[in-house]
């Protein structure tokens, strides 16, 4: 059973909703870590919750020709997206994303996103076992790459 973020996910381009769900975690030898995820795509079921899946809405679409129906499918078929930590920094105090200046140069304080992960306390993450505490960080990290425009 697929590991899947909490809500919906509006597609402000399309109006449809994205259920995100994680794939794999990789750790390099670095600890760079990058999250893989899937995305589907759904209609609204008229509560803000996931209706049908989009390629199934357009199959059973009698007003869409094969040709268009097969070209729609396409776009709207499940994509993996990932997410990594890699070069990317966060401001110390707020965690928010920080950018260098136009010498390369990052914020005073700012410190490696790898390094905010590593050094989550396992008192801080919910659960009491191992498998749900990875489960909690795993759905914060989802969290965090919608948040952050990542996917």
């Amino acid at each position: 059973m697929a590991l899947t973020y909490p809500q919906p996910i509006l597609d402000i381009f399309t109006g449809y909703l994205i259920k995100l769900s994680h794939r794999r975690l990789i750790i390099d030898a670095d600890f760079e870590l990058t999250q893989e995820v899937t995305l589907e795509y759904f209609t609204d079921d008229g509560d803000g919750g996931f209706g049908l899946p989009v390629e199934e809405s357009i199959r059973l679409n009698p007003n869409i020709s094969e040709e268009q129906k097969a070209r729609l499918v396409n776009a709207f078929s499940p994509a993996t997206r990932t997410a990594s930590t890699r070069g990317f920094m966060l401001d110390g105090k707020t965690l928010a994303v920080v950018n260098p200046d136009e010498n390369g140069h990052f914020p005073e304080g700012a410190i490696k996103e790898n390094v905010v992960w590593l050094n989550v306390l396992a008192e801080q993450v919910p659960g009491e076992k191992l498998s749900e505490k990875v489960k909690s960080l795993l759905l914060d990290s989802m969290g965090k790459m919608v948040q952050r425009g990542r996917i």
